[in-house]
């Protein structure tokens, strides 16, 4: 099984909080093939509508990974209420049917807890759209659950 982790931006919190997770489900079952990819470190083209299969370098990249995973958890810095820019890019490259049937785990970050719905109201929503079978619950972290320890 194949469990991707996607962090949606720079933030170093957020992709920490991924890795966490992973770490989680590979102590569960050491069978699982994991991975992190930081959006933020790739070179992504922006989406431009044409057909997926057509995107080349770190777009295709993140295309075939996304769509050769069977598992994911997606996870996103909140700016201003929302997940970032880099994260809905990816959202627009994929094909419709890259998640569909898939669990997809949401997890976000932000500076206080004024953001934490946007997993439920703007997240959750777009993976209804993927078909994706989004885990119940979520995982919002502030600055506050973090320590430099």
């Amino acid at each position: 099984m194949k469990l991707l982790g996607i962090s949606g931006g720079v933030s170093q919190k957020t992709f920490v909080a991924i890795e966490k997770a992973l770490d989680f489900a590979y102590q569960y079952d050491n069978s699982i093939n994991i991975e992190v990819i930081s959006i933020g470190e790739l070179d992504i083209q922006f989406c431009d509508g044409r057909d997926p299969a057509k995107y080349e370098g770190d777009a295709k990249l993140i295309i075939d990974k996304i769509i050769a995973a069977d598992a994911l958890i997606f996870g996103t810095p909140m700016y201003r209420g929302s997940y970032t820019g880099l994260l809905k890019n990816v959202f627009d490259l994929i094909p419709n049917d890259a998640l569909m049937g898939k669990p997809v785990g949401l997890i976000a970050t932000g500076g206080s807890d004024h953001h934490y719905l946007a997993l439920e109201h703007e997240l959750k929503p777009l993976l209804g759209f993927f078909l994706a079978h989004a885990i119940p619950g979520s995982v919002y972290a502030n600055n506050d659950h973090y320590s430099n320890r």
